[in-house]
């Protein structure tokens, strides 16, 4: 059509339609990426465990945690993975656990875990709910 105009939505609609897009589309397993304390989290339950974290310690319930601890991976001195656990904490008794929240364990977080447990000897606690 020669002199038609599209106006922006339009145009963008149309785009999003030949792309098989949307731009409002959700994350593939809906998590809410959310901001604690400055801090972004990729999904609201990170930032909760975050919270309360923060409390236990804040009580002497935990001695202190620290957040995304890289745990790379190697076979025959070649880098394989990196697996980042979301907090690797430190209780009183001396013990530390790697821990991830997860609202739907994955394929390839099945395969993370056990890449960790065979290169570094972890195993890794899943939060599902806080």
């Amino acid at each position: 059509m020669a002199g038609a105009r599209w106006t922006t939505a339009q145009n963008e609609a149309r785009l999003n339609k030949e792309l098989g897009k949307r731009l409002d589309k959700p994350s593939k397993y809906r998590n809410k990426p959310v901001t604690i304390d400055g801090i972004w989290f990729q999904s609201a339950l990170e930032g909760k465990r975050y919270t309360q974290l923060k409390w236990l310690q804040k009580a002497d319930v935990v001695t202190s945690f620290k957040m995304q601890v890289p745990f790379p991976c190697t076979v025959n001195g070649i880098l394989i993975y990196t697996y980042k656990a979301d907090f690797v904490v430190q209780w009183p008794d001396g013990r530390v656990t790697v821990e991830d929240t997860k609202g739907v364990e994955t394929p390839v977080f099945r395969i993370a875990k056990k890449l960790v447990r065979a290169c570094h000897g972890i195993e890794i606690e899943i939060i599902k709910v806080v």
